[in-house]
């Protein structure tokens, strides 16, 4: 039997003189977990994290949260405090929906290697914000919502549809000599300008490169809002990503440090908040049972059907019989390459019908999802191909490389835009022609 790994700090706790708490962080990708021992002596508070763990939830926090607490024996603990995103969705005893700026600062009160002034910068999945510290003591926090809504969660998705990991871009952009430039600040156009240079044959590395960068200019302009008198420290998820934390320092002209517990800094803000309520007025024991203390948010909108309730109102076409042989006769080649989906489809070119498609994704590298559809449609069969037609975003950048490599074949290379490639294909497909 696997031995519970908070079975050993529970024994160490029976002669503590603190009190066991725990807090969690249920942040929009990612769910932060703490454990650790709140000891007061009625004018000053200790805090020592003696367990964490990041959980990435894939939009099922409370999967994570049930999963954590029941493992953990977490209703051992005298308290439980929340904040992030879905906090909310738990109830009392919890205390939740603790303001994430409030877990900061307190977080930050308590943290004894961190001394003096300094300033903490916290990059995630919603966007970024910095609190700091000056040579009084003073606190200031600024978070930029505006332009910077899922930050985090789009530098993953980005990564994704150039299929990577976030780690693998990470260690690409570090290999880079050269930065191409990304100009937007919304993470959305962000997103859209990425896919148009990769689609347009730039190289990985050295976009991710210049998207890091970007996002590492947009948060040192942040930082420069407040005072900076000492330490500039990162925090979050984020915290990991040394392309970002090197263009924050670059930006800001100052070295960046990462504390200890970066990235479950707010999840210990809330156990200690929730700790300090218990330790004023004795609140309820926790719940063995976690499903006791979820309480599903109320949505604001109206849930619609889901589609495959309407399916029997969609008229799909049907699929016509190929004559033997057809694919090995006259035919045109078209590769519709866009942001995410790389197709291919031989069409005859005596009676204009489909005799194969095949599908792969983009992968952010239009040529090489050109290459990997051809290569797969060679291997099934040796097709007569008389032309090649392109489309999609990727098109320039595949049509170049094809042109290029059979130059004398570039008057049969044929490149399209979308909404002409589209609309002859509904033409093409309207049982009435079009009238």
């Amino acid at each position: 039997m696997n031995k519970n790994p908070l079975e050993d700090i529970q024994t160490d706790h029976l002669e503590a003189k603190g009190s066991l708490v725990a807090g969690c962080d249920l942040g929009k990708s990612a769910a932060k977990f703490v454990v650790g021992e709140l000891e007061s002596d009625g004018s000053s508070e200790q805090f020592r994290v003696l367990h964490s763990e990041v959980v990435v939830h894939d939009g099922k926090p409370m999967d994570a949260f049930r999963e954590w607490y029941s493992r953990m024996d977490i209703h051992r603990c005298k308290t439980l405090g929340a904040t992030g995103l879905h906090a909310e969705e738990l109830i009392n005893p919890v205390i939740s929906g603790l303001p994430e700026d409030a877990c900061l600062r307190t977080a930050l009160t308590h943290s004894s290697e961190i001394e003096g002034p300094v300033a903490l910068v916290s990059v995630g999945a919603r966007g970024y914000k910095v609190l700091s510290r000056n040579v009084d003591g003073r606190m200031q926090y600024l978070e930029n919502d505006k332009c910077s809504s899922g930050t985090g969660e789009t530098m993953v998705k980005i990564a994704g549809r150039f299929g990577l990991s976030i780690e693998e871009a990470d260690n690409l952009a570090q290999s880079a000599d050269d930065a191409i430039a990304i100009t937007a600040r919304c993470s959305v156009f962000a997103k859209s300008e990425m896919t148009h240079f990769g689609n347009q044959g730039k190289p990985a590395d050295s976009l991710f490169k210049g998207y890091f960068g970007s996002i590492g200019h947009y948060v040192s302009a942040l930082v420069k809002r407040v005072e900076l008198d000492g330490s500039l420290l990162m925090i979050g998820g984020c915290s990991r990503n040394t392309s970002l934390v090197s263009a924050i320092a670059e930006h800001c002209n100052h070295e960046v440090s990462i504390p200890d517990n970066a990235e479950v800094f707010e999840a210990m803000g809330a156990g200690i908040l929730a700790g300090q309520q218990f330790l004023s007025s004795m609140g309820d024991a926790l719940p063995l049972d976690p499903d006791e203390i979820i309480q599903s948010k109320k949505s604001r909108f109206r849930k619609l059907e889901g589609s495959s309730d309407f399916k029997d109102n969609v008229t799909r076409l049907p699929e016509l019989p190929v004559p033997e042989g057809a694919e090995l006769k006259p035919t045109v080649l078209a590769l519709d390459i866009g942001s995410t989906g790389a197709k291919a489809v031989l069409t005859s070119i005596e009676t204009g019908e489909i005799v194969m498609d095949l599908y792969d994704k983009t992968q952010g590298n239009p040529v090489g999802a050109s290459t990997r559809l051809i290569t797969t449609l060679l291997s099934k069969i040796k097709p007569d191909v008389r032309a090649v037609a392109l489309t999609g975003s990727g098109r320039e950048a595949a049509a170049t490389v094809m042109r290029a490599a059979y130059p004398e074949l570039a008057s049969l290379i044929l490149v399209q835009n979308e909404i002409v490639a589209h609309g002859t294909a509904a033409i093409r497909c309207d049982s009435n022609n079009g009238k």
